[in-house]
């Protein structure tokens, strides 16, 4: 017998009488004829409005630009905005694919440079999260020669063509 408390006025038909009672969310009891029956409903479903959760993104620095690299708690886009200073994020590099582990190369930096960047991914449902603002610093040349400074390349013709490096040796700190 179903709980009293929960159960609905009888429905009688010609072929059978029928009480229902909820006793809880997505939950059904019927019985019919005193004997009970108990199915579970279809759940809802619910728009996705959580945005994913992006993890603290850093920085790769390599010779010829960077990696950004970060996670998220669900599959989603990733995309990085960076530029000079923090207002003016203009350049993008983005990458469409959805994904929980997000790596985004960056290249054609001025060595030397310092570069503020942002990142931001969306869940297919649209929901989008921004990480906040960080910073980087590209890569500096390195000489072919460490300890010497690089002057230029001489080129020397004939039969053949040979390229020497010119430089001078320095002491101390080459950076």
């Amino acid at each position: 017998m179903l709980p009293s408390a929960a159960t609905s006025q009888p429905v009688v038909s010609p072929t059978a009488t029928c009480w229902i009672a909820s006793p809880g969310p997505n939950r059904i009891w019927v019985a019919v004829r005193n004997t009970p029956v108990t199915f579970t409903t279809a759940q809802a479903v619910l728009p996705d409005t959580t945005p994913p959760v992006i993890s603290p993104p850093s920085a790769e620095v390599t010779r010829s630009g960077a990696t950004i690299v970060w996670i998220t708690d669900e599959a989603a886009t990733s995309r990085v905005e960076y530029g000079l200073t923090p207002e003016c994020l203009e350049t993008t590099a983005r990458d469409p694919a959805l994904t929980t582990c997000h790596c985004v190369g960056l290249t054609g930096l001025e060595a030397g440079q310092t570069y503020h960047y942002r990142v931001i991914s969306t869940d297919a449902a649209g929901n989008e999260s921004v990480s906040a603002s960080d910073v980087f610093t590209a890569a500096k040349p390195r000489s072919m020669m460490p300890g010497w400074v690089p002057l230029g390349l001489a080129l020397i013709g004939g039969l053949g063509t040979a390229t020497y490096f010119v430089g001078r040796k320095i002491t101390g700190d080459p950076s």
